[in-house]
């Protein structure tokens, strides 16, 4: 999605930082469906009537805290 090309010239990059943004815009969403369609909608409408050979997004999700049980330098169970 990053390298999506489109935009008000045609040849401007989705990028990284308007990604964060557009993923920012859905917190508390439920992501398997909402934030993923959402940002699909996004990158459709970025690239307009552009050409595109491939788009792939994925969403991962994990329980709020699961990164503070963690200790440091250990995987997760």
């Amino acid at each position: 999605m990053v390298e999506a090309r489109g935009g008000p010239l045609g040849d401007g990059m989705f990028g990284g930082e308007r990604l964060r943004r557009a993923a920012a815009e859905c917190a508390g969403m439920p992501t398997e469906a909402v934030v993923v369609e959402r940002v699909q909608m996004l990158v459709a409408e970025w690239i307009g009537d552009g050409r595109h050979d491939d788009i792939a997004v994925v969403a991962i999700t994990a329980p709020l805290g699961a990164m503070e049980a963690t200790p440091a330098g250990r995987d997760c169970p």
